[in-house]
């Protein structure tokens, strides 16, 4: 359907006619092409590029939720390159914004975990548990227990 670019990667979007789905491909990783003889399918006129990009390319699959996130004011171009026209921003405090973010739970913890000095996962509560867990799993690696 279309060529597109995120985080410095290229991607091809096309109809995986084996999964019966749009899928998508890292242009650099591709291998043992082969040629068709019959032309490739039309995307449906419903089929939106942009969004699709937006929430699945570098995105992780998944399930698209949303999800609520303090950032400090110095991310929010990070915030919204990130997420574009999936991300809702509304003042929180003097150092903060409130992030109003839909896309997937993977993306969303890989992406904070980036910016951990910069943001806070206030809902929903089961994500902001799994996160402190597994910030304290990370933390006693780093301990020097003697």
């Amino acid at each position: 359907y279309c060529i597109t670019a995120s985080e410095g990667f290229f991607y091809v979007i096309g109809l995986n006619e084996a999964k019966g789905k749009v899928s998508h491909y890292r242009i650099d990783r591709l291998a043992q092409l082969v040629k068709l003889d019959e032309a490739a399918s039309k995307a449906d006129k419903s089929f939106d590029a942009k969004k699709y990009t937006q929430e699945k390319i570098a995105a992780y699959g998944g399930k698209i939720e949303t999800f609520k996130v303090k950032c400090n004011k110095y991310i929010i171009d990070q915030v919204v390159e990130k997420f574009q026209d999936n991300v809702k921003l509304e003042p929180y405090d003097n150092l903060n914004v409130l992030a109003t973010i839909t896309t997937t739970l993977d993306n969303l913890v890989y992406w904070c975990f980036q910016y951990i000095n910069y943001t806070v996962v206030l809902e929903p509560q089961m994500l902001k548990e799994e996160i402190k867990k597994t910030l304290f799993r990370a933390t006693n690696q780093y301990i020097d227990y003697k």
